[in-house]
């Protein structure tokens, strides 16, 4: 009699048990869409805010879910990046993010005249959206996630029909789709000047890695006012003097304009603190942008290394370009060089030794901070 019941016990109890396995996986297929449908600009924390600071990791649930999705399957989806070139403007980002995205463990959006710049953006949340939404127009309709028309957008706010997706959302769409043994990469050299990039980037990923390509002060200069005299930018009858030292009533005073962008720019120990502040050494690469220009092999080796990619570049894929000054990328023995597009390498601004010197003297001991806080010395 002792035996029948306990045996009943027994069986009851593993009923029971199938019974919540059951249950609890009906639940879980049942609330994971509606969850995740549920992140859109009106939950999302990241969005409440009229500036849409990034400041909280309230939307990473619902990615999380996805991001388990697509870790177990092989299709191409978009991911948000797990490196990212937040700088030097004029050191050479594109040329590096380009020959990275030769290796094929790395994802990067690169061929495109617009940047993302989207961790440094100002104005209203409104404004913010909107230009997002114009880099999403620029994307193939074949390649979207997010199948967003025009229509849709222009309407959301009149009908319930439409969710509008949250910025996060418009930034994760705006990159290359990529597998779950890629990297996913962009870069924005805006992000170095800016005051709250990094911790915007580390609010949304707090691991994610950080290539910056810097080259001699002085040069870096040169490259800026050579793009601004190419682009209309600047009085092509102005010298490379009349752009770097401050206006003084006695032309024999020549003083450095500090407060010159293209002099701000090259002062990095200014604008690398706020980076060091949020971001763990080991977290930071620094590229020689100057080595990269003589030879960029050694250069990308440092890189795949930093990420932990497989070994991919090696000497034959290079070729100099004795017209541009540059190397190319060669993909096989028959095939025809890869070059940086138009605009790239072009011809430098003349300078003479005296403000060349100046310049040098000023930048000196700034260059010294520098390599204290990055813990490495440039041969500048």
């Amino acid at each position: 009699m002792i035996k029948k019941r306990f045996y009943k016990v027994v069986l009851f109890s593993i009923a029971c048990m199938m019974f919540l396995k059951i249950w609890q996986s009906k639940q879980i297929n049942t609330l994971s869409p509606e969850y995740m449908q549920q992140y859109d600009g009106s939950t999302d924390t990241l969005g409440s805010a009229p500036y849409r600071d990034v400041t909280s990791r309230e939307h990473v649930p619902s990615d999380s879910v996805q991001m388990f999705k697509e870790e177990s399957s092989k299709s191409c989806v978009k991911r948000f990046p797990k490196a990212i070139i937040p700088g030097v403007a004029k050191c050479g980002t594109f040329a590096l993010l380009y020959f990275l995205r030769k290796h094929p463990q790395i994802a990067a959006r690169v061929l495109t005249d617009k940047e993302p710049n989207f961790f440094s953006r100002r104005g209203s949340y409104h404004e913010r959206y909107n230009e997002l939404f114009e880099f999403l127009s620029e994307i193939n309709p074949e390649e979207r996630l997010l199948n967003i028309t025009s229509q849709q957008w222009n309407y959301s706010n009149e009908n319930g029909n439409f969710k509008r997706p949250s910025d996060l959302d418009l930034y994760r769409e705006i990159m290359p789709c990529s597998y779950s043994n890629q990297i996913t990469m962009e870069k924005s050299p805006t992000y170095f000047l800016s005051k709250f990039a990094a911790e915007r980037i580390k609010a949304l990923d707090a691991n994610i890695k950080l290539i910056f390509i810097v080259k001699e002060p002085v040069e870096r200069i040169l490259s800026h006012i050579a793009m601004f005299n190419d682009l209309g930018k600047n009085d092509s009858n102005l010298s490379v003097e009349n752009t770097v030292f401050a206006k003084s009533a006695d032309r024999s005073n020549k003083t450095v304009d500090g407060d010159a962008t293209v002099i701000t720019i090259s002062d990095y120990q200014l604008h690398i603190r706020s980076w060091l502040d949020h971001f763990r050494r080991e977290q930071i690469l620094f590229i020689d942008g100057d080595e990269m220009v003589r030879y960029p092999l050694g250069e990308l080796k440092k890189v795949e290394q930093f990420l932990d990619i497989k070994p991919f570049f090696n000497r034959s894929m290079f070729k100099y370009n004795e017209s541009k000054g540059k190397y190319c990328f060669v993909n096989g023995k028959d095939s025809e060089s890869e070059c940086l597009r138009k605009g790239k390498g072009r011809e430098h601004p003349k300078i003479n030794a005296e403000t060349r010197k100046l310049l040098q003297e000023y930048f000196a001991p700034k260059n010294e901070q520098f390599f204290r806080l990055v813990n490495r010395t440039f041969d500048w």
